[in-house]
């Protein structure tokens, strides 16, 4: 409501203006000003009602500003083609606005899988050794490789690829948490953040994982496999990064030793990485 009166307000005061400098100076984009205004900032519905009273007071302008005799049909088209711009202009401002609202949130996920990314996964690591600094509550990272998605490419082509992508991802954050974060890292690799997590319970929920993923390749008939390497942090380490090696050199041990294996492990602080 407060939007709408904005818009009330503004396009009286352009309206005024428009009266004020008569037929002979022409204020029509000032009418665009109101309605940019509320469509920016407030919602379609306020602007497009202000962009209704904008064109009803265009009209009258115009309507008292013509000359009786020269009023015709083109006077018609000029006021209707104004309005038009009117609400053509809001609809666009509008939808840049959500265009703009958006994009923070798309810049967040991968786009093929709809997982989380890279950056915002190590931005949620770095968060959880923070806290796990200040409260000592543990939390576990996983690294998660696809064995063979590449024969797949070969034999069924990049689209089965993707799709076989997708599966994962969706198959993975169907099996853990809502609090739970799962990322691409890119290529066939992904990473699964368990917060407030310890040994135990990361086991259960990486065993449930590897189970859930086993089935739905099954489905497919995907013939692939999967390697995990898993640490289990109970101390604050000195970057993400020495984090996410650790689980990366503990995903290769699994690799070697075997398909659909886990490697976990606890991380103490005094652990060097491997």
């Amino acid at each position: 409501m407060q939007m709408v009166m904005l818009g009330i307000m503004l396009m009286s005061l352009v309206g005024v203006i428009d009266y004020l400098t008569g037929p002979y100076l022409s204020v029509f984009a000032l009418y665009y000003i109101p309605i940019f205004v509320i469509a920016w900032f407030g919602t379609v519905r306020a602007a497009m009602f202000t962009c209704t009273l904008s064109a009803v007071a265009l009209g009258w302008m115009t309507m008292i500003m013509t000359p009786f005799d020269l009023r015709t049909s083109y006077l018609v088209w000029n006021i209707g083609s104004q309005a038009a711009c009117l609400f053509i202009f809001a609809l666009i401002i509008a939808a840049l606005r959500e265009a703009r609202e958006r994009k923070p949130e798309t810049m967040k996920v991968d786009p093929l899988t709809q997982a989380t990314n890279r950056v915002t996964f190590y931005e949620l690591t770095e968060m959880e050794m923070r806290k796990l600094g200040r409260y000592k509550h543990p939390f576990t990272l996983a690294y998660l490789d696809i064995n063979n998605l590449k024969g797949v490419n070969m034999l069924q082509g990049h689209n089965s690829g993707d799709t076989l992508l997708q599966v994962v991802a969706e198959t993975v954050e169907g099996a853990v948490r809502n609090v739970d974060v799962v990322a691409r890292f890119g290529g066939d690799e992904f990473a699964i953040l368990l917060p407030e997590t310890g040994a135990e319970a990361a086991k259960i929920a990486l065993e449930r994982v590897r189970a859930r993923l086993i089935e739905a390749m099954k489905k497919y008939s995907w013939s692939v496999s999967f390697s995990f390497g898993a640490v289990t942090c109970m101390d604050a380490l000195d970057s993400v990064e020495k984090v996410i090696r650790h689980a990366v050199n503990l995903m290769d041990e699994s690799k070697r030793s075997g398909s659909n294996l886990i490697e976990h492990e606890v991380l103490e602080k005094e652990t060097p990485p491997k």
